[in-house]
């Protein structure tokens, strides 16, 4: 018999696009699927569309709940799955027709606890482009499945290229094994979602498979808040995320692999930095970083900073790390002030 694939689809203000993401869904080549439609409390038509849907295919759960995040849109997602694996869909992306088809023959022969594939881009002039899996295909276990780990986040080291994607939708994984590592992840985790659930569970792998000629993924490129948005949400959500993917690497008796925590940690505080201070003008800099200091400090993504200090990272981060491990936030402020005055 063949296995069954459990589906989960997180909606939230798509209205626009749902329609199109569930149709692409049930066109689905592989037909043993069963779709779960999770409306996290969408205020537009999107909860009456799930309802339609079910009623013309009993494939299809729809779950209502009150607004709560992405998160836990996918944990209710999960609990009300009884695939024997599972994907994730955004509900403003949508599939090509043989996409789990492809994945899934991949699982049927090589039973593995992961599949990873690549991604078509889709932008609003309807421009097409692929994003191919940045580690090589093929099987990885033992050895193979090791020298993933030490550069699953950083390949080679090198600032920042992770060796694989962290998007969940590109992806399936095991039902079983995924039950032991989504419910642990904090709902407050607002960047980095997928980077939460997939880095914890590649490190429990056992084999993975990856395939980046599978590009039927359409992912929409839609403008995002996240991008935009500065608020303490930088800060807080972006040291959750460092506290619950710490203990996972931490577990790891390879040093390299522990590494690639803290080459990801590098990489967060860059893009909190940058997003918090984007925009801000020369006299409005010591505000900004006193805001920063207070959001920043005693948070686990500022802690213990003496881990970083060996990584091969951009000039100005080294720079950012080393005044912030030395606490010399007026010279950090300094720095950032010659930015805002070169308009960079």
């Amino acid at each position: 018999m063949r296995k069954t694939l459990s589906v989960i689809v997180p909606i939230f203000a798509v209205e626009n696009y749902i329609e199109e993401c569930i149709q692409s869904i049930l066109a689905q080549t592989y037909r043993n699927l069963e779709v779960i439609l999770v409306d996290d409390g969408a205020n537009g038509r999107e909860p009456k569309i799930c309802d339609q849907y079910a009623r013309l295919d009993d494939r299809i759960v729809v779950i209502h709940k009150e607004n709560e995040g992405l998160v836990a849109a996918r944990k209710s997602g999960l609990e009300k799955a009884t695939g024997d694996y599972v994907a994730f869909v955004d509900g403003d992306d949508y599939l090509q027709p043989d996409y789990y088809e492809r994945m899934m023959h991949i699982v049927e022969k090589e039973e593995p606890d992961l599949v990873a594939v690549s991604i078509t881009k889709i932008y609003e002039d309807g421009k097409e482009e692929r994003i191919i899996q940045p580690i090589s295909d093929g099987v990885y276990t033992g050895d193979r499945l090791n020298a993933l780990y030490q550069n699953m986040n950083c390949s080679g080291e090198v600032f920042y290229e992770p060796g694989i994607f962290p998007s969940t939708c590109l992806k399936i994984y095991r039902r079983d094994l995924l039950e032991k590592i989504l419910p642990a992840v904090p709902n407050m985790i607002q960047m980095g979602e997928d980077a939460a659930i997939t880095y914890p569970y590649l490190l429990s792998c056992n084999k993975v498979v990856v395939e980046s000629s599978i590009c039927g993924y359409y992912y929409r490129m839609v403008p995002s808040s996240m991008t935009t948005r500065a608020d303490a949400s930088l800060f807080v959500g972006s040291s959750a995320l460092y506290a619950h993917l710490f203990p996972y690497y931490q577990a790891s008796e390879d040093e390299i692999e522990r590494k690639q925590l803290e080459y990801y940690r590098a990489y967060l505080m860059y893009l909190a930095i940058n997003y918090w201070m984007a925009g801000v003008k020369p006299l409005d800099v010591h505000g900004k970083v006193m805001e920063m200091r207070k959001l920043a400090e005693g948070t686990e993504l500022f802690s213990h900073l003496e881990r970083m200090v060996d990584l091969k990272l951009p000039r100005s981060l080294v720079i950012y790390i080393w005044l912030l491990r030395k606490n010399q936030w007026k010279a950090f402020e300094m720095t950032l002030l010659v930015r805002a005055m070169r308009g960079t």
